[in-house]
């Protein structure tokens, strides 16, 4: 089904564990969506120096590593 979607395997399984944790009754919703915060650093290096970049977003940081590969 992955492939089908056009998604990376861990892609796919973080999307379909976030619908599942959505179907969660009210207190067992929050605390399981909690758990899906993921903050992505991205270490760029250009002439010698270090840029940070920090992503909170895990849908902004794949758009944007798919237009710095483009």
């Amino acid at each position: 089904m992955w492939r089908y979607a056009g998604v990376s395997y861990n892609r796919y399984a973080i999307e379909m564990a976030q619908i599942l944790c959505k179907c969660l009754k009210d207190p067992f919703r929050d605390i399981a969506l909690s758990r899906h915060s993921i903050n992505i650093k991205e270490n760029i290096f250009g002439k010698g120096d270090g840029h940070n970049k920090v992503l909170d977003n895990l849908d902004i940081a794949f758009e944007k590593s798919v237009q710095s590969n483009n």
